[in-house]
């Protein structure tokens, strides 16, 4: 049967179907109600793409509290517009995004997997070897202002600091602070896990 709910705040159409809650999930309550009909579309299409159980209660966002992280994550992401309800790879416009430096090559997209690759293993393993030598590999290609094919710059910025950050914890002083460079690490995954 097709419903005739009028409160839906999309489209069904065109409004990307959510996974669904489960009835005993405890959740988290995200009111939305000052963003945008694109933004808010966007987190949903995000929130889809990371198969995470959401629901909409007219403009408030409902999502599974353990999942919060994620969902702030993404939040963040649309709400500074380094995403979008498009997806980044597939159907990337090189005119959106703001252009490079003359004669730089734009990099490939996987330039941002590294570092979310060396993200994930060094906050888990702030010695992690390989996860130090995929970080310096990325960091080594990197410009700022120079983002990969399809990346949006306040998001690739953000990324390269948080990766200088991380090197830094890594590699300056005596021994390697562990404690912040774990933090970092997570803070690094986190932002690139809705675009990886």
């Amino acid at each position: 049967g097709i419903s005739d709910d009028d409160d839906e705040v999309f489209d069904a159409d065109s409004a990307p179907q959510p996974v669904e809650l489960a009835d005993d999930t405890i959740t988290t309550e995200y009111d939305l109600g000052e963003w945008s009909d694109d933004e808010r579309h966007a987190v949903g299409t995000l929130l889809v793409r990371q198969h995470l159980p959401f629901s909409w209660n007219v403009h408030v966002l409902l999502a599974a509290t353990e999942h919060e992280e994620a969902v702030e994550a993404i939040l963040d992401a649309v709400e500074s517009g380094g995403a979008t309800a498009e997806p980044v790879i597939e159907r990337a416009d090189p005119s959106a995004a703001l252009p490079a430096e003359p004669g730089a090559e734009q990099l490939p997209f996987e330039t941002l997997t590294t570092f979310f690759l060396a993200g994930e293993r060094l906050q888990k393993n702030p010695l992690d070897a390989d996860g130090l030598q995929e970080l310096m590999k990325a960091l080594d290609m990197a410009e700022p202002t120079n983002p990969p094919y399809g990346v949006e710059r306040p998001l690739w910025e953000r990324t390269c600091e948080l990766a200088d950050e991380l090197a830094d914890a890594l590699t300056e002083g005596d021994e390697p602070d562990e404690e912040t460079a774990a933090e970092v690490a997570g803070e690094l995954h986190d932002l690139l896990r809705p675009f990886v």
